[in-house]
């Protein structure tokens, strides 16, 4: 069975929705721009892209002209840009993102249920491990650097950065929980903590497990289930979570429109 390509919520409706909202704040800079340049005219697109500079040059030089071009406002703007696209390229507001995410984190449940029997594996959900996080406490585990694009949808899946309403595209929304500073900072990383604390009891010392998520270097309790250790989720809880954040998401193929002889999940986060 054919099934037809979804033009509205693929891939580049973080580009489409991300160009509606550039169109409400560059064209004045644009036209402050063309006053200190004889009139040269800067398209949309250029000046986005000079915003962009000051960033990428900073992380190589350690410096960048480009920054002193733009007032503190316009960088609100551009900061929301960035949420905006990837909220909705692979984030809470493109149905795929959650869908693909949650893939990631079934995968990685199976393994932490396993526990050591699941031998030395590897991950592709973060791009770097904190080498004094407790991660997982089965054996070695190594890190593979991977995108944003990886980690985004794994978040989304979670519900970790929860926003009650999409993003609008004609304005700022100043309280939103979507920050792309906070989500996938350059060098961002998220770690899966598996906690074992023992704890007494009348039969003597009862060892239990918890989930912590550690994102970028802070720990980010999970709404609803963080009554633990360090604002931990019990294991118990957490698969609870999971199993049912995929019933609300959905079965992968059918929300990606695949036939079901398309694999259903991820069988290569475990390594020999």
């Amino acid at each position: 069975m054919k099934y037809r390509a979804d033009t509205v919520h693929g891939h580049d409706f973080g580009i489409a929705m991300l160009t509606k909202f550039r169109n409400t704040y560059l064209g004045p800079i644009s036209d402050r721009l063309s006053d200190m340049t004889s009139n040269f005219h800067f398209s949309n697109g250029e000046v986005y892209s000079m915003q962009e500079m000051c960033g990428f040059e900073t992380l190589a030089r350690g410096y960048s002209p480009w920054c002193n071009i733009f007032t503190r406002d316009d960088w609100v703007n551009f900061e929301y840009a960035r949420d905006i696209i990837h909220f909705y390229r692979a984030g809470p507001g493109n149905p795929y993102g959650p869908a693909m995410g949650w893939l990631w984190i079934n995968a990685t449940l199976n393994l932490l249920l396993q526990g050591q029997a699941a031998g030395p594996f590897f991950f592709s959900l973060y791009d770097l491990i904190h080498p004094s996080s407790p991660l997982f406490a089965l054996g070695k585990a190594d890190a593979l650097s991977v995108h944003d694009g990886d980690i985004i949808p794994m978040l989304s899946a979670l519900e970790v950065f929860p926003d009650r309403t999409p993003l609008p595209v004609t304005h700022v929304l100043q309280s939103r929980s979507w920050r792309t500073s906070s989500v996938t900072p350059m060098g961002g990383r998220t770690v899966i903590e598996l906690l074992s604390c023992s704890e007494a009891t009348d039969s003597g010392r009862n060892p239990s497990k918890y989930i912590r998520l550690n994102i970028n270097d802070g720990a980010v309790p999970l709404t609803g289930c963080n009554d633990g250790p360090g604002g931990s989720c019990a294991l118990s809880k957490f698969t609870e979570r999971v199993r049912e954040r995929g019933k609300d998401i959905g079965d992968f193929r059918t929300v990606c429109g695949l036939g079901n002889e398309m694999p259903d999940r991820i069988t290569f986060l475990h390594q020999d």
